[in-house]
Formats: structure tokens, C-alpha cells, sequence
């Protein structure tokens, strides 16, 4: 616990202690998690609360014995706030380019967050009940992706043609004559509701 210190940041020496499983951070002014946090791989809980941290590392994903994880008054952006909301771990799934499975559904995203397309091994994503208006098509780089829920969305067209879609979709580019169209594979889109 080094909860209360005036800690600015972390040594680098702290990379160190892999043994760690429990580790308070809270109210020291941080504002940005060091990497070396990031390979404490028996870490099981971390408390940032009123670090002032706003982001996560993309190596936080390697956290994977994380089952705890506590920020709150920490001033999270978009798309973090809305998903500590709904659970706190899913701000270290979303780093964990190992996941195959990822349930961001009913998480009040107005965007598909960009630490997805890192996630090469995703095979089933849940965006359901969101406010996403539009898809990116950076989803297409999910070569593995099977599964996609977007049901409860503020899709507008051309991407509400997507929801019912199975197969090989091409998704609409931004250029004339559709010359940016990225493809992307499902074998089975699902609307469920």
C-alpha cells in the first residue's frame, strides 16, 4: 500500500516486484500509469483512485490475473469513462490483444474505440445497445472476427445493411466510387435483441 505518498510516478526498478498481487496507487498524483506497472503479471488488484489518471497503457492488457480494478475520480476519457462504468476490467480486456471474446454491449460508446483493431484474434465482439452511428473501417482488419452484435444502435445507412448481413460484406468507403471499401468477414452476423 503507497496509497497517500506524493508519488509523481513509479522507479523503473518497481518493473521488479513480479510477486506483486495487490497494489494501492490511490491519491497520489500520477496522471499517467508507468509501463513498469504493466508487467506485474500476478497482479489481482490495482486501485488508482483520484490519481488523476485519464488513460491506460496499451500493455495493461497483459494484466490478465487482474481481477480488481478501481479508479474512480479519475478524470477517464472517451470511450474509458463509459466502460469503467459498466465494469472496470473491461478497460484492461480492451487492451488484451489475446482476447478472442469482447462484450462491450450497453456500454454508452458513441464510437468503436480504436484499441480493437489491435485485437487480431477477435472472433466475437458485442457492440450491443450502444449510440454507434457509424462502423470504421478499420473493422475489417479483424480477420478473425465471426461474430458482430449491433443491435440497438444509431446505425444509419449504408451500415444498418450490415446487421442482417452474413458472408463477405464490404463496407462502404469514404472515397468516390466506393474505392476505400474494406472487407469484412462474418460467417454469422446476429441481431439479437
Amino acid at each position: 500500500d503507497v496509497s497517500f505518498n506524493k508519488l509523481h510516478g513509479l522507479p523503473a526498478s518497481f518493473s521488479s516486484l513480479s510477486g506483486v498481487e495487490r497494489l494501492n496507487l490511490a491519491f497520489n498524483p500520477l496522471q499517467t500509469l508507468p509501463d513498469a506497472l504493466t508487467t506485474l503479471a500476478e497482479l489481482k488488484e490495482l486501485n488508482l483512485d483520484h490519481t488523476g489518471v485519464s488513460a491506460f497503457p496499451d500493455g495493461i492488457g497483459e494484466l490478465r490475473q487482474l481481477e480488481g480494478l478501481q479508479a474512480d475520480g479519475c478524470p477517464l476519457l472517451a470511450p474509458y469513462n463509459s466502460l469503467y462504468e459498466k465494469d472496470p476490467l473491461l478497460l484492461v480486456k480492451l487492451h488484451d490483444t489475446q482476447l478472442s471474446a469482447l462484450d462491450l454491449s450497453d456500454t454508452g460508446l458513441e464510437t468503436v474505440p480504436e484499441q480493437l483493431f489491435r485485437m487480431t484474434q477477435l472472433t466475437s465482439l458485442n457492440l450491443l445497445k450502444n449510440n454507434i452511428r457509424e462502423l470504421p473501417q478499420q473493422l475489417g482488419d479483424l480477420r478473425q472476427l465471426q461474430q458482430l452484435l449491433l443491435k440497438g444502435n444509431l446505425l444509419r445507412q449504408p451500415y444498418l445493411r450490415i446487421m442482417d448481413a452474413k458472408g463477405e460484406l464490404a463496407l462502404p468507403g469514404e472515397g468516390p466510387n466506393d474505392a476505400g471499401a474494406c472487407k469484412l468477414y462474418v460467417s454469422s452476423v446476429c441481431t439479437l435483441a
